[in-house]
């Protein structure tokens, strides 16, 4: 099950403020960095969610310093892939990553939709956290096509098919827990 709400005005200026009027790459949905908005609503709804069960020591924020992944939790790294959208995100649509970078140095990927007043604008009406997924599993389950051509070559997967927020939570929890008592090393 996803989880959602209403960002605040401060996640949504932050998220402007850190958007650098460059795309990250050749291959982007919008000019000028412009699609990076969505991004960082993304990033900060998970940031936030995260901090709401994990101490601030155990989440490092690294995006803005690396290219391939946006969260250190407790040595793991994640890396969440937001969608922009005019409705709020049902269960019979898509995650989707682009195959030009599934050889990204992450374990996770986190999915976000962020429900926008109209394409493109710079606010945000809803964010939801649809779920998570291991890299591996990702890439290992079969394309759920939707009939739509992709603007890049990408894999797709139903929302449907994703892990549950909840069980991230209880999964993270349970490791931040073990690695504080040294009963596992914390991942480099």
């Amino acid at each position: 099950m996803e989880v959602g709400w209403v960002p605040s005005r401060m996640m949504v200026r932050e998220a402007i403020r850190m958007m650098t009027g460059k795309a990250f790459s050749g291959d982007t949905y919008r000019d000028n960095g412009e699609g990076q908005f969505v991004g960082n609503i993304g990033e900060l709804a998970f940031q936030e969610w995260c901090l709401t069960f994990l101490h601030k020591e155990e989440l490092e924020y690294i995006a803005k310093d690396k290219k391939f992944y946006d969260f250190l939790l407790c040595g793991v790294k994640f890396d969440v892939k937001s969608k922009e959208r005019n409705m709020v995100a049902p269960p019979n649509y898509h995650a989707m990553v682009e195959t030009r970078i599934r050889d990204e140095d992450c374990q996770y990927y986190v999915f976000a939709s962020v429900k926008v007043p109209e394409l493109g604008a710079k606010d945000a009406e809803y964010v939801q956290l649809l779920g998570y997924l291991n890299k591996r599993e990702f890439w290992s389950l079969p394309r759920d096509d939707d009939g739509k051509p992709d603007k890049f070559p990408c894999h797709k997967i139903m929302h449907s098919r994703l892990r549950p927020m909840s069980e991230l939570k209880e999964n993270l929890e349970l490791y931040a827990y073990r690695v504080a008592f040294g009963e596992v090393e914390g991942a480099a």
